[in-house]
């Protein structure tokens, strides 16, 4: 057990003491595999509405919290990034893909919107789909509307992108593009 919780074994002189150990690494188990359920189910509920994952990377900030990005496709230069951070918060974000930190010009941004605005339109349905597998989405900390001012460029090169999956990069002077064909979403 210790190994799973990823914690040095401990000398205990008492039985007591040692349950209240027993107990602290259970519920910490417990709270693992509750993660990994909702992880599991994120990236499954995402591929059946046609997102597809197309990058990853791991990050762990100075003060100690870790955090993982996913990133899936939504529509011809742009990606919903899934934010799974070490307390069990998530968070989902729609931006445009580059391969530079830069902020996204005036005709991105208004992409963006639109693009934000679908989102948040099918971000209902994802809801339904994870409270059919028993994840109810709890206590929400921001619900942001679809405007410019949330408009973020997501630099590709922070992440270990998948080979096989084809992925366009925004562009500044697009003045209309294609939606990113998605496989059909799966009517449950």
């Amino acid at each position: 057990m210790y190994i799973l919780a990823q914690e040095n074994p401990k000398e205990f002189n008492c039985s007591e003491l040692i349950d209240v150990e027993i107990e602290r690494i259970e519920q910490q188990l417990i709270r693992q595999r509750e993660q990994e359920y909702i992880h599991e189910s994120v990236d499954e509920v995402l591929s059946d509405m046609g997102y597809e994952l197309i990058g990853s990377r791991e990050v762990r900030k100075k003060s100690g919290k870790q955090f993982r990005n996913e990133l899936y496709t939504f529509n011809e230069g742009t990606a919903v990034n899934v934010t799974y951070s070490s307390d069990g918060q998530i968070s989902m974000e729609l931006g445009g893909l580059a391969r530079e930190d830069r902020i996204p010009s005036q005709e991105e941004s208004k992409m963006l919107v639109k693009d934000m605005e679908s989102f948040c339109s099918e971000f209902s349905e994802f809801e339904k789909r994870m409270l059919a597998k028993g994840i109810v989405v709890g206590n929400r900390i921001a619900l942001s509307l679809p405007t410019a001012d949330y408009a973020a460029i997501i630099n590709l090169s922070d992440y270990d992108i998948d080979d096989s999956v084809q992925v366009s990069e925004m562009k500044a002077a697009e003045k209309q593009r294609k939606q990113t064909k998605r496989k059909e979403m799966k009517i449950e």
